[in-house]
């Protein structure tokens, strides 16, 4: 069970479907700086895209979302575990989370083109095609470098210039080339852990390269580097509790 939506349809049916919370984040996140009279001719061009889709029905005056497609938009507000990633893939901007309940939901969406992309019962060894990490860490080792100095070398790869030879001695070689590889773009990784009223956020940089992933973590005065994979972050095919 697959959807592609866009950012409007996409609020239109969690308002239908009774998440008008959801609904204004996404709202205030993506067009808190349009009109309400722009955004409602953008939602009435949504329940057109709904019901081409098939994921709406006008019965009278009554607007009723397909059952299947409500169940499946509920699932994803009643989950204990969103862990969403911000990704940095050369020149365009990818969001993707995973939600992780009985099973596993992935939501996709590209900046450029802000439509939102679901795919239903993912199995777990495909999630990391989705969230740009690999499936297995090649080490345990970690390394610790001075904050400035890791701000330093990524801010130089950020602007074009070349690492001096005390810069690449840093780090070991396999690491060094992933941030010279993504010329010193890094993505984010929140995870949320939702637990009664309570919800629990961490959130950690990383890289990926190579098939190799890295969590970039500070510590103190320093930067924490160390291996960082789908095994580490889900166990056995279960959302970590």
């Amino acid at each position: 069970m697959n959807y592609a939506l866009s950012v409007e349809e996409y609020i239109l049916a969690l308002t239908l479907v009774g998440a008008e919370e959801a609904a204004f984040s996404i709202k205030e996140e993506i067009f808190a700086d349009i009109s309400e009279q722009e955004l409602e001719a953008r939602l009435d061009s949504a329940t057109n895209g709904l019901l081409a889709k098939n994921l709406l029905l006008i019965d009278g005056e009554e607007e009723i979302v397909d059952h299947e497609f409500k169940t499946f938009l509920l699932s994803l507000l009643n989950t204990p575990r969103v862990v969403r990633c911000q990704i940095a893939d050369g020149t365009s901007l990818i969001t993707a989370s995973a939600f992780c309940g009985d099973t596993y939901k992935i939501q996709q969406t590209f900046y450029q083109d802000r439509v939102f992309r679901f795919w239903d019962n993912v199995p777990i060894d495909q999630l990391g095609t989705y969230l740009h990490l690999t499936d297995r860490g090649e080490s345990n080792s970690e390394l610790l470098v001075s904050e400035p100095l890791f701000d330093g070398v990524i801010d130089s790869l950020l602007e074009g210039k070349m690492l001096s030879d005390e810069d690449k001695d840093l780090f070991p070689s396999d690491f060094l080339a992933a941030l010279i590889n993504k010329e010193g773009r890094l993505n984010t990784l929140f995870d949320y852990q939702f637990k009664s009223d309570k919800v629990t956020v961490t959130t950690q940089l990383y890289i990926t390269d190579n098939g190799q992933s890295w969590s970039i973590e500070q510590d103190k005065d320093s930067i924490q580097i160390k291996s960082l994979s789908i095994d580490s972050l889900f166990k056995k095919g279960q959302p970590i509790k």
